[in-house]
């Protein structure tokens, strides 16, 4: 199986990604990605550029996001509630489950990244429990 490096906060994203994107070439990649992610793969979780963010047209050639001070925030918060580091190599499904009883299930995602560009279609699609 491939192993994957995925963004600690893109963990989120993932959970709400319904086809809107940065550009064609991005939402085609989050599909195949998160199509990817489904099989179960061992990933790294990282907090810096990842796969997803290969496609991004705000990843610059210095492979920083132009919103890198934000998304760092966001992946450390992630990394935080989750109790992980940086560099962790762990199942996709491990991963994701961490993500959604830490942070999802219990109301945290607003705490972490509200001021997303993106915020207004999480809330439209807000599965929290």
């Amino acid at each position: 199986m491939p192993k994957y490096k995925i963004r600690a906060h893109h963990a989120m994203c993932l959970q709400y990604f319904c086809g809107n994107g940065y550009s064609d070439a991005f939402v085609e990649n989050m599909k195949y990605i998160s199509a990817a992610l489904n099989k179960n793969p061992i990933i790294t979780v990282i907090d810096y550029g990842d796969d997803i963010c290969s496609e991004c047209p705000n990843y610059l050639m210095n492979n920083q996001c132009v919103d890198q001070n934000k998304v760092s925030v966001y992946d450390s918060k992630v990394l935080q509630y989750c109790s992980v580091e940086s560099g962790i190599t762990i199942h996709w499904k491990d991963f994701e489950r961490a993500v959604l009883q830490n942070i999802l299930s219990v109301n945290k995602r607003d705490m972490i990244c509200k001021d997303c560009k993106w915020n207004n279609l999480c809330k439209k699609f807000y599965h929290e429990v």
